[in-house]
């Protein structure tokens, strides 16, 4: 047949040729049987499938899901970022069942040139093996013009087995040595590899939540005996992600018989040691490992992401309300985090700029204020706000007011990001392992207004953001929780 592998004339082998996976990356709030979630597609069109496609000014752009998602146009379909004048219609394609097609004509891509797109996601229970989306782009004359077949699907979070160990360490230069070292192994993933060696599971299964060291008071004859030396302890708080499936190795009823045996400690020591010499560092003398009992933590069910927006004029200040609901109670988020889209920025200057507001619950969102600065605003294009350990998140809806720069012209990738961590110390961006769950949502446009955002009348009832008054016969807009 004309154009695929079965019409080459002749077979050959190089070791010079290289393929290239078409740049592209999936974002979509990975929560565990979500339906109708909203899915962000960006990639990057190669050069020579732009020249394909430059005369017919047509492709198709083919989205299909792992196994077990399935992913839609429906009423989330949204053309973020294309090419000037360019039309896209979406296709459910029923065959798959998993995939849809993107049609866009009066396309004409100059050179490389990104594209955002947005659909609609069903999220299954637990996260599929392999978990990998495919964004294939054909032509008019349906040939394949590029493709990405491994673009990573987001991990969903699950149900995990928490708990803690520690070690007494002897002979360690200093404090500060100690914390050092703890800090490369948890970078290192020596930790995780350690236990993921006893409890006979992928590293990748395993959260190191904290790895902390301290002092540990030497008894008399010891401090005789250590002059140049003092004894620590190792503290380490992780989590195990199960499965549901019974014959998986993550699954709660094969993981508690491990957790439970009477050699785990000297094997996660033995392993813990092994590890540490694989990756390089220096030999600890670790001893008297202590391990608590581990207790089941569920996810948190969190849903509504939201964001609006009081204004889009260009190079403003405008305030911006990003919000989400938690379904349910949860202790196992140790910060939040905001990621703006590039060129925009906050303008936050003081802890007061910043307005954190809950609706239905008694509670305040527990933020570490006992810390004195519990906002880091290090990178004007985040915010990540601390939370104080071991809190609880009462169910109920909460909203965070931030003012924002809004700059001449949107980016290409015009998406922000609400975040939720289990710790502060991995939480850097949506991709970052202490990540627990990344909701993406699609950017405004200059000059664009909110869609939430109505006309009343004077005699109206007004709830707004922040309770703005309301003058006597004139139209206002407000927006309505």
């Amino acid at each position: 047949p004309f154009e695929t592998a079965v019409a080459t004339p002749r077979w050959g082998e190089s070791s010079r040729l290289t393929l290239r996976l078409m740049p592209g990356s999936v974002a979509y709030a990975a929560m565990g049987g979500e339906k109708g979630v909203q899915l962000t597609v960006s990639f990057t069109i190669g050069a020579a499938a732009a020249a394909t496609i430059f005369d017919a000014a047509q492709c198709y752009v083919v989205v299909s899901a792992p196994e077990w998602y399935r992913v839609r146009c429906g009423d989330l379909f949204k053309v973020i970022t294309v090419p000037n004048n360019a039309i896209a219609e979406c296709f459910d394609n029923p065959d798959s069942g998993t995939g849809v097609t993107v049609k866009m004509t009066n396309v004409r891509f100059f050179s490389t040139q990104d594209v955002v797109l947005g659909l609609s996601l069903d999220v299954p229970a637990e996260t599929p093996d392999p978990n990998m989306f495919q964004v294939t782009i054909r032509s008019y004359s349906n040939s394949t013009a590029d493709s990405n077949t491994q673009l990573p699907g987001i991990s969903i979070p699950s149900a995990r087995l928490k708990a803690q160990a520690s070690w007494s360490v002897g002979a360690v230069e200093s404090l500060a040595w100690l914390q050092a070292w703890a800090e490369a192994a948890w970078s290192l993933g020596t930790i995780a590899d350690g236990l993921a060696s006893t409890l006979k599971i992928s590293n990748t299964t395993i959260s190191v939540d904290s790895v902390t060291a301290a002092l540990a008071t030497p008894d008399a004859e010891s401090s005789r005996k250590l002059q140049d030396t003092v004894q620590g302890r190792l503290n380490v708080n992780y989590s195990v992600a199960l499965r549901l499936s019974a014959t998986d190795a993550n699954n709660v009823k094969k993981l508690l018989p491990i957790f439970q045996s009477k050699d785990f400690t000297a094997s996660l020591t033995s392993n813990m040691l092994a590890s540490a010499a694989s990756a390089g560092l220096t030999p600890l003398y670790l001893q008297g490992c202590v391990v608590t009992q581990p207790r089941t933590v569920l996810p948190p069910r969190v849903s509504e992401p939201s964001l609006f927006w009081s204004s889009s004029d260009p190079e403003t200040i405008t305030e911006v309300t990003l919000s989400i609901v938690f379904n349910n109670d949860t202790d196992d988020l140790g910060a939040m985090l905001f990621v703006l889209p590039p060129t925009f920025r906050h303008d936050l200057q003081t802890l007061e700029d910043l307005a954190v507001i809950r609706y239905d619950t008694a509670e305040d969102f527990p933020v570490a204020k006992e810390q004195g600065s519990w906002i880091d605003t290090r990178s004007p294009e985040m915010l990540r706000i601390d939370l104080t350990p071991g809190a609880r998140i009462r169910a109920g809806k909460y909203a965070f007011k931030l003012p924002v720069f809004i700059p001449y012209e949107v980016p290409v990738r015009n998406i922000w990001f609400i975040c939720m961590c289990t710790s502060s110390g991995r939480c850097g961006s949506p991709t970052d392992s202490g990540v627990v769950a990344s909701f993406p949502l699609p950017g405004f446009n200059i000059k664009e207004k909110n869609p939430n955002w109505v006309v009343v009348s004077s005699s109206s009832a007004l709830s707004g953001l922040a309770g703005v008054a309301v003058a006597t016969a004139v139209l206002l807009i407000a927006h309505l929780l």
